[in-house]
């Protein structure tokens, strides 16, 4: 802050300098830096580690800092990034090393490895301590040049053995876990060495997908990739599943399921889950050699595309066969006369597995899952519609006790609190705590019912245990199977706060504060002086001989280091007006010119940054995006607390296509073309959505624009179904995209992966 203000009231929070905000108008997403990471998260993450804070917090940082009993997700995260320090090898995977053929099910496994290495990883990513990256590098390179741990070796990880039994998901949540750790310090490592981990990651996910989780629930449909959900049979004449519904219900009085809902299990979920992430993480950043893995570049392309449209389907066919229309899930029949909540337990890790497979995916660009309902199903799950949040909502219901349920068939036990299902146990003596796991999606939903049932805070939901009970032997706070680092920590009470997830957006508007008009990224920024339907109230200040950390471009240094400010008695104010109705988000440049301080920020009334800390002399960050909606053609922005500089303004309006497509069929989540098989052969069924009816131009082109196939149709509806025959039209296997336009301009596209 400039000192002439400063000096004047020594001691207190005198002025509030704003040099920059930056407007999206309807959903603009803060930079991505890994599968569950943006900017914008850790910026929030580095403030919530290095807090002071005991009490009245929303840091999660040590126990009890929010609420009762809350947890020190970050006190537990250094705790172990430090153990894992001082012993790196003590993590490593050494199981089967002396098996030389296939290992079989049963073998031993290792459910906590990779914990510490992983909050190793995500110490780094919020402190930049490089000796917490340096000791993660190393194990995990080690690791990867373990020989029992070689996925590609079919010798050993053979196809279709382990199946869902153990140590097959136990090694897929280390995996996971191990994935997660590369993601937190990828960006800082160089190019060999993230090709060899890479690769080794590539071969894991190939196992799960390809010699597991797929070759397993192929065999019971006869072709769940063209949509044919019809039973196979086995030589005797008999299905590979069991339709009888069986005894055992949900609850005293509840559903049955088919064994066909207990293909989608936890235990898939988990290895589907990780063979999905490690698709979203390569199909952004791809470092595998081809040849290094025995394919081409198209065919690893496609491969990468693979994990994640099996994913897709993995978790379309959990909704359609193990969920019925009420939101249960068949999991929740596993109770035990001893154990009434094991089965609110398993469904939950399902859920949790499911939820993380639909937010990558999302903060990736592809928000299908999120917005996909179905009322498809079989044997009692017809009915709906189904989705994720319905699912996700019902199974929450339990912790409020607005689901009155009963873990039994007997009578005498239906009204017995010992096996009512509501998080707690008595017969155990234990309390779950799964419920905030949903977190991390409500991200997304930013349902007020699902978040004030996480934090505890609904009547009916009971306090956080002193000693909360995790799923198996893993930590409660850490999400199903113990793959992330704490889940509150990283998302809790988030909603409206972050906008992680990618949409697409249309530049707006840009003003520079206190400075001329200039270039940055490309864009037009307008003089604050002379912006029209724009007004700041403050003091002016500018000082140019400051070096900026990190170090950026002229045009936006000159930007950041001019700024508007104000004194306690009169807050900063930025009005931006004239603004059409719709949904905004806003991001801030703030930075420091010499001391640290701290300050809030609202927009249109909202607190939208509490205490945030500017740092030492130098630092800059672009703060959001904060959404608000627009009605009265105005967005306000204060900013109040303490002394900070603030530098610039950018405007873009939003669309989110795969969103908007979500509202206009209740049936199928979307109104996108629909494509089976995809991947596809030769032939493929298209099922046109967006409205397109009558004369259709049906163009399938490659990722360059190259047109690979061209055709005119007439649909006879909405929706109608045509086949196209592209034998020959298309050789390499590979992604394309599938565009239809009829004669009214609407349009359509969608991906389609050639095999």
């Amino acid at each position: 802050m400039p000192c002439g203000n400063r000096c004047l009231r020594a001691g207190t929070a005198l002025l509030f300098t704003l040099t920059g905000i930056a407007f999206f108008a309807g959903g603009a997403y803060a930079q991505r830096l890994g599968l569950h990471v943006t900017q914008q998260e850790l910026n929030i993450w580095k403030a919530r580690a290095g807090s002071t804070l005991t009490s009245g917090t929303t840091n999660y940082r040590v126990k009890g800092d929010v609420s009762a009993n809350s947890p020190g997700d970050w006190s537990r995260i250094v705790a172990n990034a430090n153990t894992f320090k001082s012993n790196p090898a003590a993590e490593r995977y050494k199981a089967h090393e002396t098996t030389t053929t296939c290992i079989q099910q049963g073998s031993s496994g290792e459910p906590h490895l990779g914990e510490k290495l992983r909050d190793a990883a995500f110490a780094y990513l919020v402190t930049g301590d490089v000796t917490y990256r340096d000791a993660v590098r190393t194990e995990l390179l080690a690791q990867a040049a373990e020989p029992s741990t070689d996925f590609s070796n079919t010798s050993r990880w053979c196809s279709n053995v382990i199946r869902d039994v153990n140590p097959g998901f136990f090694t897929a949540a280390w995996l996971t876990r191990l994935l997660f750790a590369y993601d937190y310090i990828r960006p800082s490592l160089g190019a060999a060495d993230k090709a060899r981990l890479e690769k080794w990651f590539f071969n894991a996910a190939e196992y799960f997908q390809a010699r597991n989780v797929d070759v397993d629930l192929q065999k019971i449909w006869q072709n769940r990739y063209n949509g044919l959900y019809e039973p196979n049979y086995n030589s005797n004449g008999t299905t590979y599943y069991d339709i009888d519904l069986g005894a055992h219900t949900t609850h005293y009085g509840g559903a049955t399921f088919a064994n066909l809902s207990k293909w989608h299990n936890n235990r898939r979920s988990v290895m589907t889950s990780f063979f999905t992430s490690v698709g979203v993480m390569l199909g952004v950043e791809n470092n595998v050699v081809p040849a290094e893995v025995g394919l081409t570049s198209s065919a690893l392309a496609a491969k990468v595309n693979l994990f994640k449209e099996r994913g897709k389907l993995f978790v379309k066919e959990w909704l359609m066969f193990s969920v019925r229309a009420d939101g249960t899930v068949g999991e929740m029949e596993r109770w035990e006369s001893t154990l009434p909540e094991q089965g609110w337990q398993y469904a939950l890790i399902l859920v949790d597995h499911v939820l993380m497979i639909a937010d990558h995916l999302a903060r990736a660009g592809d928000p299908e899952l999120y917005n996909y309902t179905t009322s498809a199903g079989k044997y009692g799950t017809e009915g709906g519609p189904k989705s994720l949040q319905a699912t996700a909502t019902h199974m929450l219901k339990y912790v409020d006790r607005t689901l009155n349920r009963y873990a039994t068939d007997q009578a005498a036990r239906s009204t017995d609190n010992n096996y009512r299902i509501d998080a707690i146990s008595p017969l155990e003596g234990k309390h779950y705590v799964f419920d905030t796991w949903v977190a991390q999606s409500n991200l997304y939903w930013k349902n007020a019912y699902l978040k004030s049932i996480y934090t505890r805070q609904a009547t009916g939901t009971s306090a956080y245990p002193a000693n909360a009970t995790g799923s198996g032997q893993y930590n409660a706070w850490t999400g199903g199977f113990g793959v992330f680092p704490g889940k509150l920590f990283m998302f809790g009470q988030l909603e409206n706060v972050v906008n992680p997830y990618a949409t697409s957006t249309t530049f707006y508007r840009a003003i520079n504060l206190n400075g001329a008009a200039l270039t940055i990224d490309g864009r037009s920024w307008e003089a604050g002086g002379t912006a029209a339907n724009f007004s700041a109230t403050g003091r002016v200040f500018s000082n140019q001989g400051v070096t900026l950390s990190p170090a950026t471009d002229a045009s936006r240094a000159t930007m950041i280091r001019s700024s508007v400010y104000s004194v306690d008695i009169e807050p900063a104010t930025v009005t931006l007006s004239s603004v059409p109705a719709g949904t905004y988000d806003v991001y801030l440049y703030t930075w420091e010119d010499n001391a640290s301080d701290v300050f809030d920020i609202t927009l249109e009334g909202t607190l939208v940054a509490n205490d945030y800390v500017t740092g030492p002399p130098g630092t800059w960050a672009r703060l959001g995006p904060w959404r608000t909606n627009v009605t009265d053609g105005t967005i306000v922005l204060t900013a109040t607390g303490g002394a900070g500089n603030l530098s610039g303004l950018e405007v873009f309006q939003v669309g989110n296509p795969a969103r908007l497509a979500a509202d206009a069929g209740p049936e199928t989540g979307r109104a996108l073309p629909a494509v089976r098989p995809n991947p596809f052969t030769d032939r493929v069924t298209v099922t046109a959505g967006n409205g397109l009816a009558g004369k259709v131009t049906v163009t399938v082109v490659d990722l360059l624009g190259k047109v690979y196939y061209q055709a005119e149709t007439t649909l006879g509806a909405a929706d109608a179904e045509i086949t196209l025959d592209l034998a020959g039209k298309i050789g390499k296997p590979g992604v394309y995209l599938l565009k239809m336009r009829d004669a009214h301009a609407r349009s359509a596209a969608v991906k389609l992966v050639k095999e």
